[in-house]
């Protein structure tokens, strides 16, 4: 189950997968990543509610997943739930101290409500922990962004980019870093040509995107998805 579950979501069939996980579950009561990767398929399927009840499952049956834990702050800051999702995160530092995704998992909450500066520490922190913790650099490039400090912001994208070539946001993150160096022309022709050698990344831009990439901006390498 899980192994199908996995090939589905894969594929963006998150419909199909969080049915598979659900089932796994069901099979096994114990089994916390069916938990969290059906919570997972659901919050993309918008289905907010089914999908923190469906955290609640995975920490229940597992209470040490801190990526559960993370996951749930997450969306409770995706709902502005800012002060929930700080509760959610203490707890899982109460079960787990030095934790890197914890730290990670502030940072994001932090960023999310628009302190960049605090965001900027915890990512900090949690690299401490972990220095090549992809998701953390994506989130101090974007702090770094979002405090207008694009040379650094490359420096974490870059870094990101050299773990993980594949990884569809920190490629983003590092273009619109680029941007914010050379200018948005620069930007789009780097975007550009990643485009070339992963065609996948035209089907997204992050949020932090808005400031040095403006709509008419974001919008041109998009027409060059078919090329």
């Amino acid at each position: 189950m899980m192994f199908e579950g996995d090939q589905f979501f894969r594929e963006g069939d998150y419909h199909a997968a969080q049915a598979h996980y659900k089932a796994a579950f069901e099979e096994d009561q114990k089994n916390a990543q069916a938990a969290l990767k059906a919570a997972q398929c659901l919050w993309r399927l918008s289905f907010s509610t089914e999908a923190m009840d469906w955290l609640g499952r995975a920490i229940k049956a597992d209470p040490k997943l801190i990526e559960a834990y993370v996951t749930m702050a997450d969306y409770q800051a995706q709902r502005y739930n800012f002060l929930v999702a700080v509760r959610i995160l203490e707890q899982a530092r109460r079960v787990n101290p030095k934790s890197s995704e914890v730290y990670r998992g502030f940072a994001l909450v932090e960023l999310r409500r628009g302190n960049a500066k605090g965001a900027a520490t915890y990512g900090k922190k949690a690299l401490e922990i972990y220095d090549n913790d992809v998701e953390t650099l994506i989130t101090l490039a974007q702090a770094s962004l979002a405090m207008r400090d694009p040379k650094m912001a490359y420096n974490y994208a870059k870094k990101a980019t050299e773990i993980d070539v594949n990884h569809r946001k920190a490629q983003i993150t590092l273009a619109e870093s680029v941007a914010g160096i050379q200018g948005i022309d620069a930007g789009v022709d780097y975007f550009l040509r990643l485009v070339n050698n992963y065609p996948w990344l035209t089907s997204t831009v992050s949020p932090s995107a808005n400031y040095f990439w403006p709509t008419s901006a974001i919008s041109r390498p998009k027409r060059f998805s078919g090329r």
